[in-house]
């Protein structure tokens, strides 16, 4: 997976889940694709094949945090505002728990891998 190219079928899927059918601001979304999957990776790990096998939970967070900043890019306000989707958070955990799990199964598989070479 590269986490810096966004094709034209992500950034397809992108401007449906923004609800958007014009590319005047195709660059900034595609900027604000990449910026999202880094942070998501981030907070879950850096395994990149792992995204792979999770690859319908990785777009669904990808594309909320994407409409999230690109709707309220703009937002300025006296009061600072922590917006935080229950739903982006419940991705980031589901791909978390995937993440550990697919981290055992690698342990795993090497611990086996060196009992069998010794």
């Amino acid at each position: 997976m590269d986490l810096k190219t966004v094709s034209d079928a992500d950034f397809a899927t992108t401007k449906q889940a923004l609800k958007i059918d014009f590319d005047d601001d195709k660059d900034l979304i595609e900027s604000l694709v990449i910026a999202c999957r880094l942070s998501i990776v981030g907070r879950v790990g850096n395994d990149l094949a792992f995204y792979d096998t999770q690859q319908e939970i990785f777009n669904m967070a990808v594309n909320i945090m994407v409409y999230d900043r690109y709707y309220y890019r703009g937002s300025v306000s006296d009061d600072e505002i922590f917006r935080v989707e229950d739903s982006l958070n419940m991705y980031i955990l589901d791909l978390k728990s995937a993440f550990l799990v697919y981290e055992d199964g690698l342990t795993d598989s090497e611990e086996s891998d060196t009992n069998d070479n010794a």
